[in-house]
């Protein structure tokens, strides 16, 4: 039978032990908002960066292998084009205004508006 007397005072494992007391319930609420918070303004950051890069240009499909589209990005990103490879991952391209969407959370997926010219005209975070 294993000895239970291990002192976990002096343990700097991140991990909650049986004798510390968990977070009380405004603790854990305190710490919900401030990742809230956090994630908001991931999320506004990231769309800042996107739309830049995006917005106005225009979605072109690759074709050919893995190899010929890496070889042909730089080329069409400088064009004023850009490619599902050019894309972070997860991401989504919504075609036109009314687009159907699904509404299931994905706060990390990037979402490509393109107008009915296949212009981005907008990225977003949901």
């Amino acid at each position: 039978m294993a000895d239970d007397n291990t002192d976990n005072s002096a343990c700097n494992c991140g991990h909650q032990h049986h004798d510390e007391a968990p977070p009380s319930g405004e603790e854990q609420m305190r710490q919900y908002l401030e990742r809230e918070k956090q994630e908001k303004e991931t999320r506004k950051r990231l769309t800042a960066e996107w739309s830049e890069r995006l917005v106005g240009k225009k979605h072109i499909v690759l074709e050919g292998s893995d190899e010929e589209k890496q070889s042909m990005l730089a080329a069409h990103e400088q064009n004023n084009t850009f490619s599902d490879e050019s894309l972070r991952k997860p991401f989504r391209i919504l075609h036109g205004e009314q687009a159907v969407m699904t509404m299931d959370y994905r706060p990390d997926r990037l979402n490509v508006r393109l107008g009915d010219d296949g212009v981005c005209t907008e990225v977003f975070f949901v």
